[in-house]
């Protein structure tokens, strides 16, 4: 017995070592799948290293902002590597602001170090090799860029990667939204308004996206002037390459909206970059609707053409594998989401028009924009914009999600193409004035010309916006500890209670369905059914945003 025990003994200890040393190995071979593939996502620099040794001949004019003029310019010329390069050393004050904020934002989609990096290895494998699709004058605008960068985002990855990577946020973000339907995302939608003039289109649209205050008060007009390309004028944020609202020295106005569908490419060019070459290539609508139409992409995306010139206007519906280019013909609206029959039952393009707010905002555009006078004017557009009510002029609450103006908007710009002015929202939001600047002035004479200005939102306040801005806190306060304590009695009377009743008092237009909601959920884990009951009814006739907030506080009633 004793020699069996023994021998029971060895073979646990040898099946121990073998766990151990195939543990050790597995974990190895892990580490070196994981070392490798982050190796993949460095983009290759050897062919951009001898760019440095090129004297910059160039120089760029930088325009502060003031009182004044509270908006900064950036006026670039040279090769794509000298416009980098420029770029980088007047922003890096702004780049290392934006990368320190889209690192908070990243934190908030994935709140654990290894979950982003889980999600990190994932899209190495998957974008591996993308850079071989965009050309190469953009890689070296990158290039340049990536030198004026911070060391303290490196655990993210490499600088120039890291720029090429944030050409794809566009892609990853609209993947999460229609992938994961992740509500932290979901914001990221847009509204464009199209109005006929005498002889011309204006468009007014509202780029949605909460980046942070860098990317909306210290947004950028950015003039360029490329060797041996079309001038053009993009407003966007430091370092940035590709453009998502733009327009050229032939009148050629593009932007993007966000949109999805099921179809993806693994490889193919970033539509912002899309969105730059069209603007720095293309004289006319014809030759702008060609490479929107032939240039493949990896991600499906809405582009609003107008052609000032030849007074034409186009809805230009591009998927990976399909593109439709829809004419407009009369006031319209376009928000997130397609209506050409290919994605009639595309599940993605569904859930945007039913699940999210595009469809409902693409109506109360259309009901404005056919409102609108034959005589009217930039700060008509301008109302339309900064619109916050609901179909009909419904009531709604400030900041509401189905609202044109939600107070979310990255920048918001008029164009009026009879005129060929663009006007460029300050910021924050919508809530300041709008300034006007002429394209032909400009683009001559290779600094900004401004115009006029539209005045500053009459129904937000600065002291409102604030009040806004503290009860959005406040409402992210509550959600969490109704979240993570078991025992919430003590918020009955809490001072954030106190406090969110006391500015619902002061200033009506805060109190919204999500506050109701929260109320709800509290006095219903006390077993107060009536008072809860009484703050969920209330939730919905402030109308929830989301068709799965309005399902689930109709479920939560029924069972009241």
């Amino acid at each position: 017995m004793a020699q069996k025990g023994t021998f029971v003994v060895k073979k646990s200890i040898q099946l121990a070592k073998k766990l151990f040393l195939g543990g050790i190995l597995s974990l190895w071979l892990l580490w070196s799948c994981a070392v490798l593939i982050f190796h993949w996502g460095t983009l290759p620099q050897k062919d951009f290293l001898a760019l440095q040794k090129i004297p910059i001949t160039h120089s760029a004019l930088w325009i502060k902002s003031t009182p004044e003029f509270p908006m900064q310019h950036l006026v670039l010329e040279g090769s794509a590597f000298e416009r980098g390069w420029l770029a980088g050393q007047h922003t890096q004050h702004l780049l290392y602001e934006q990368e320190k904020e889209l690192t908070t934002l990243l934190k908030k989609v994935f709140p654990y170090r290894f979950l982003f990096q889980t999600f990190e290895l994932a899209l190495i494998p998957l974008f591996k090799g993308t850079e071989k699709d965009i050309p190469r004058d953009f890689l070296e605008e990158m290039y340049g860029v990536s030198l004026a960068t911070s060391a303290e985002f490196a655990p993210y990855a490499e600088a120039f990667t890291r720029q090429l990577a944030y050409h794809g946020l566009y892609e990853v973000g609209q993947m999460m939204v229609d992938q994961f339907h992740d509500d932290r995302l979901e914001n990221m939608g847009c509204t464009a308004v199209l109005a006929q003039q005498e002889n011309s289109w204006m468009v007014g649209r509202n780029f949605d996206f909460e980046g942070g205050p860098t990317l909306d008060e210290k947004k950028i007009l950015k003039w360029v002037f490329p060797e041996g390309k079309y001038a053009y004028l993009s407003v966007i944020w430091a370092g940035m390459v590709g453009s998502v609202t733009a327009v050229n020295e032939h009148g050629l106005y593009l932007s993007i909206n966000a949109a999805g569908t099921q179809e993806f490419r693994r490889q193919g060019v970033p539509t912002t970059l899309l969105l730059t070459r069209v603007m720095d290539s293309a004289r006319n609508s014809d030759e702008a609707l060609q490479l929107l139409q032939n240039t493949p992409t990896i991600s499906s995306a809405l582009f609003v053409l107008v052609s000032a010139r030849e007074n034409k206007a186009f809805r230009v519906e591009k998927s990976p594998n399909t593109t439709r280019i829809i004419p407009i013909a009369e006031n319209t609206a376009i928000t997130n989401h397609f209506i050409s029959a290919d994605w009639d039952h595309d599940p993605i393009n569904l859930f945007r028009k039913e699940e999210l707010t595009s469809q409902y905002r693409q109506a109360r555009g259309q009901e404005l924009a056919h409102a609108l006078t034959p005589q009217f004017q930039e700060k008509e557009m301008a109302e339309i914009l900064r619109d916050k009510h609901g179909l009909h002029n419904a009531p709604r609450s400030l900041g509401h999600r189905q609202s044109i103006d939600s107070l979310i908007a990255n920048h918001s710009v008029i164009y009026n193409g009879e005129k060929e002015h663009i006007y460029v929202s300050v910021g924050p939001h919508l809530i300041n004035d709008y300034l006007g600047y002429d394209l032909k002035a400009s683009f001559q004479q290779r600094r900004p010309q401004f115009v006029q200005k539209i005045s500053a939102d009459p129904e937000v306040t600065p002291e409102i916006y604030e009040n806004y801005l503290g009860f959005q806190r406040q409402l992210e306060e509550l959600a969490q500890h109704l979240h993570t304590n078991k025992d919430v009695g003590w918020l009955a009377t809490s001072p954030l209670l106190r406090e969110m009743q006391q500015r619902v008092q002061t200033y009506p237009q805060l109190e919204n369905s999500t506050y109701n909601e929260l109320l709800g959920q509290l006095a219903r884990r006390q077993n107060q059914k009536d008072q809860a009951k009484k703050y969920f009814l209330r939730a919905l006739q402030l109308v929830p945003a989301y068709k799965r907030e309005q399902t689930y506080i109709t479920e939560v009633l029924h069972a009241l």
